[in-house]
């Protein structure tokens, strides 16, 4: 008797870590619906976005969920492993795989990355964890897809889980992904998995379905593709260091001159100057390496869409 109840306290304790990634969800509801439903802590609302604290085989994971016309369209999971060695963050990967696979028949899968995992784990994962490596498994039913990933955001591990409905199906409850488009003709719909077109000029502009995109929607349409979204972060750091040291630069290069034209029979000590310009073109630099490393993130992501 002893060893049935211990055996049912695992079950019951197994159910409840698996249960909370769910693959099937009400396409379409509304975030009302899904405010309504969820017991877990609410962290952040937006027009498009629900985002909850809540538990995944008992680590701390965010959840999200995106709304496109108030319908949802995508649900997501972020694993906060960071804190784990890197041994341990494969090992969660491989329950969350197990959970998941559960609830499908097909799978697609790099085994020539996987094998090298599970030869040599330790050095695998320290290449994913520089952002230099990623792995991905994708699960698809007639409903649903999925998409499991361990990757480097910010040089920390994580651990993501995508769940987006297939729009060729028949059942899919969603009506808004196909007329969004009608409705809102000046904004593209992110729902297509279609590739960012690159044009030159005085510049790199990009475009997703004719519209020009700014960084902010680079990085929403980048989010799926780990390793274009680590990009694109590096990226807007190096942009924001770019514009602090442009405007210390700026004031520095600016004071000196005003000294020069303004402060008549006072000697002229240029160094103020020249060291805004050093400045000014520091931040050049991390421009030319924010602008460069955008256009890596958009390759990355164009690399992963068919």
């Amino acid at each position: 008797m002893k060893y049935l109840l211990t055996i049912i306290c695992l079950v019951i304790s197994l159910y409840h870590s698996f249960a909370q990634i769910q693959v099937n969800y009400d396409w379409g509801s509304s975030k009302e619906t899904i405010k309504e439903a969820k017991s877990d802590i609410l962290i952040s609302v937006s027009d498009g976005l629900l985002k909850y604290k809540t538990k995944v085989l008992d680590k701390s994971a965010i959840q999200e969920y995106y709304f496109d016309q108030n319908q949802l369209i995508k649900v997501q999971y972020t694993l906060i492993n960071s804190k784990d060695d890197l041994l341990t963050v494969w090992e969660t990967f491989k329950q969350v795989e197990k959970s998941i696979s559960t609830n499908y028949k097909t799978k697609s899968e790099d085994l020539g990355k996987r094998k090298l995992i599970e030869e040599d784990t330790k050095a695998e994962m320290k290449k994913i964890a520089r952002g230099s490596s990623q792995h991905d498994i994708e699960w698809q039913d007639s409903l649903t897809k999925s998409e499991l990933v361990v990757f480097s955001y910010a040089l920390k591990p994580r651990t993501i889980i995508e769940i987006t409905p297939l729009k060729n199906s028949k059942e899919n409850s969603i009506t808004s992904l196909n007329s969004s488009s009608k409705e809102n003709p000046n904004q593209p719909d992110y729902t297509k998995k279609e590739k960012i077109i690159i044009k030159r000029g005085f510049g790199k502009f990009y475009f997703y379905q004719e519209q020009m995109l700014n960084n902010r929607e680079l990085f929403s349409l980048t989010s799926t593709v780990p390793e274009a979204y680590n990009m694109m972060y590096k990226s807007n750091r190096n942009e924001i260091i770019a514009n602090v040291l442009g405007a210390i630069g700026g004031f520095m290069f600016g004071y000196s001159l005003g000294q020069l034209f303004t402060v008549p029979g006072v000697k002229y000590n240029p160094t103020v100057g020249l060291v805004g310009l050093t400045f000014i073109g520091t931040s050049i630099r991390f421009d030319i390496s924010g602008d460069s490393k955008r256009y890596k993130a958009v390759r990355l992501y164009n690399s992963k869409v068919k």
